[in-house]
């Protein structure tokens, strides 16, 4: 019986329903986040739940507005643990 989780998110769009992502069942119960939520994906906390965040650096600062949005994510973050 697999007790653990892992918890799959991405700055990118992924695909979920890959045959690749399968050799992860063998070690644990493998969860898409939905596309977008990776900053709250970040911030929670759980003790049965791995989180693997696959992170595109040219997601975060291509755009411009996506720069503005990482650097947004950041200052929540410090408020948060400050």
């Amino acid at each position: 019986m697999k007790n653990k989780t892992i918890k799959i998110t991405s700055t990118s769009s992924l695909m979920a329903r890959s045959k690749a992502w399968k050799i992860l069942d063998k070690y644990a119960c493998v969860k898409f986040s939905d596309y977008g939520t990776w900053p709250q994906d970040l911030l929670e906390d759980s003790a049965d739940e791995i989180l693997f965040l696959n992170l595109h650096i040219q997601d975060l600062i291509d755009d411009p507005g996506s720069l503005r949005y990482w650097k947004n994510t950041i200052s929540s973050v410090k408020k948060l643990h400050s």
